[in-house]
């Protein structure tokens, strides 16, 4: 397993929804990391992420499928 980005890290993003094929690209800030904050994780390893520079069509999608995995989680 590789080690998780560190704080800082800017990154290119390119996924898909399994509710939409369009491919979602933006860029992102990584604003914390369990390789410098471990508790952030609580026992597992991982990054959180601000997106920047995605579009408002695709921000919409996203925040929908967001809200659709809340409501039946």
């Amino acid at each position: 397993m590789n080690d998780p980005l560190p704080f800082g890290t800017d990154i290119d993003l390119e996924f898909t929804l399994p509710v939409d094929p369009r491919i979602i690209r933006c860029k992102g800030f990584v604003v914390w990391s369990t390789k410098t904050s471990p508790e952030r994780g609580l026992g597992r390893q991982g990054i959180g992420v601000r997106l920047m520079d995605i579009g408002v069509r695709e921000m919409r999608l996203l925040n929908e499928y967001i809200e659709q995995q809340l409501k039946s989680g």
